[in-house]
């Protein structure tokens, strides 16, 4: 095995660095003599390497990397003396010395084995750190302290203390601080106390050096079930419609290629299923997503300006005879025809075509899936039989010969009928299957943007299904302002927005709506994700600069 040496700069006092091509074996020189110019120099240190490869039983891997060298005086300052140091795989140099890593964490100064880096957590952040170069590791410390060949990280101490700890025991504990109390009063002095980090601060920074929280101890664990109780409260005062990205992932049924193999039609049901849950899987399926989601819009935006006046006609129920006693005591009959205002035929027309297309994906979907009751639990999937139930019910009971003047005589069936046509409007809930703005804030001009977007959709959705419910609720009181959906638009943006100006407020005691805690705590809920995100993206960062240098981008 050849090796050869591309370029040596040799300077006082000073860390060099080597190309070594081929190689990332563990090689230490002492006290090798490098004299004359630099080419030279160069020369001699590589035949000495071929020279110690010829008997190397080492195992090599094909990479190229940069590896330190150190520079070191001894009696005449013309002369230099070299010590070569690269960390092997394995932590154990050429002459069976262990090799350490010099960390300077906070202040606070760490020698570790690379044995046990590599051993304790190999995926964990220190043992992906020394199988860097030099140069890579300095564009991920923090900075790189000379004096004591050590790479400095911006991190707690105390918290690395635990760390410490457990790449020598292989259990993390939680560590304890020394914190400063102030004086008592004018000639009071000031004493110490020993307290425990934070359980939330020491779990990130377990993330930060990536390891696992089920290396927590048993008698420590109390802190891992305290986060996620802190998670769970978190939740609970999030609003049900910013979860939607949660409802999302549980809505997916996690099946592979061999799920339908012993299916009747597996292999159809495959092709089906692919097709109706993957969108991403060719471009008819994207095709079929952007349907779905025009028919969702033409179907809120029908049953919405159906229920305006002027794009409403009048409709004269059958004719019917009604006894009349007049002020003189005669009693006369008289036939009587009453009227009343219906939606649009082509509102109507096109409410059923709708339906039909969302009744035939239901179905496509429902046969399609492997797991049928699983699959009809989902909640999305429960979202879509309930957009297009109340549609069959009502269809129900028109064939029966319930219409709506029987209806008016039994207030209960009225009822329920009007809570039929105000779960059509669930169907808005269908548009969360495809949309991506309920996902993610931003921090930037571009997160911005999706912020907006997410902020849209919420009170968009907030203000149709609100508005539907009190339409529906209050249409039949006197003097309702409430004559129509958009007319109950602006009740509930003023109401949402906190406003509130008073000019139309609703008749009926039923419907104190809350709906005011969703703008309550929506800023607070966007900061909290715009700290989660900025959270992620950090962790990506450094998450791909470490991969980009394992695999040989560190030019």
């Amino acid at each position: 095995m050849a090796i050869a040496i591309s370029q040596a700069v040799l300077q006082h006092r000073t860390s060099v660095q080597f190309g070594v091509p081929g190689t990332d074996t563990q090689l230490r020189f002492k006290n090798y003599r490098v004299t004359g110019n630099m080419i030279s120099g160069a020369k001699r240190l590589t035949n000495a390497l071929n020279e110690q490869a010829k008997t190397s039983t080492w195992t090599c891997s094909c990479r190229e990397a940069l590896f330190p060298a150190q520079i070191a005086l001894a009696g005449d300052e013309r002369s230099r003396f070299l010590r070569f140091q690269i960390i092997p795989p394995g932590g154990i140099g050429p002459d069976g010395e262990p090799m350490f890593l010099r960390l300077n964490i906070g202040g606070t100064r760490y020698m570790l084995l690379v044995d046990a880096l590599l051993r304790a957590e190999p995926s964990g952040f220190l043992a992906k750190f020394v199988q860097l170069t030099h140069m890579a590791r300095l564009k991920v410390a923090d900075a790189y302290l000379p004096a004591e060949d050590a790479y400095f990280f911006q991190r707690s101490p105390a918290a690395f203390d635990a760390i410490y700890q457990y790449y020598a025991t292989g259990v993390v504990h939680r560590p304890s601080e020394v914190r400063r109390r102030r004086p008592v009063g004018r000639n009071g002095a000031a004493h110490y106390v020993l307290a425990q980090v934070c359980p939330a601060s020491f779990l990130t920074e377990l993330d930060f050096w990536r390891i696992s929280h089920q290396h927590v101890g048993s008698c420590c664990a109390d802190i891992v079930p305290q986060k996620r109780e802190e998670e769970k409260e978190e939740e609970k005062r999030k609003s049900p419609l910013l979860e939607l990205p949660a409802l999302l992932k549980t809505n997916i049924l996690q099946v592979d290629d061999t799920t339908f193999d012993n299916l009747m039609f597996g292999k159809v049901r495959r092709r089906m299923w692919t097709f109706l849950e993957r969108p991403g899987s060719s471009m008819q399926a994207k095709a079929f997503e952007l349907s779905s989601t025009l028919f969702v819009a033409i179907s809120v935006m029908g049953l919405s300006f159906g229920t305006i006046p002027d794009f409403q006609v009048t409709h004269y129920m059958p004719p019917h005879n009604e006894t009349i006693v007049l002020p003189n005591g005669t009693v006369t009959v008289v036939e009587k025809v009453e009227e009343m205002k219906v939606e649009h035929p082509a509102f109507v027309f096109t409410e059923r075509i709708c339906i039909a297309f969302f009744t035939v994906e239901y179905c496509l979907r429902l046969f399609a899936a492997p797991r049928k009751l699983r699959f009809a639990l989902k909640p999305l999937n429960l979202v879509d039989l309930l957009a297009i139930v109340p549609f069959y019910l009502e269809l129900l009971l028109t064939l029966c010969g319930v219409d709506d003047k029987k209806l008016r005589d039994l207030r209960w069936a009225f009822l329920v009928v009007r809570i039929l046509r105000v779960l059509r409007v669930i169907r808005i809930i269908k548009l969360g299957r495809f949309s991506s703005g309920l996902q993610t804030f931003g921090m930037t001009l571009q997160r911005s943007q999706k912020q907006l977007q997410m902020m849209t959709i919420v009170l968009l959705t907030g203000v149709v299904f609100f508005s539907t419910m009190i339409y529906f609720l209050e249409k039949d009181e006197d003097g309702t302002p409430f004559t129509s959906i958009p007319a109950a638009y602006w009740w509930c943006i003023v109401t949402m927005t906190t406003v509130g100006y008073g000019d139309a407020v609703p008749a009926t005691t039923m419907l104190a709506l809350p709906i005011t805690i969703i703008v309550d705590n929506f800023i607070k809920v966007a900061q909290d994700e715009q700290q989660a995100e900025q959270a992620k993206l950090d962790q990506s960062r450094q998450e791909l600069a470490l991969q980009a240098m394992l695999h040989g981008d560190e030019d």
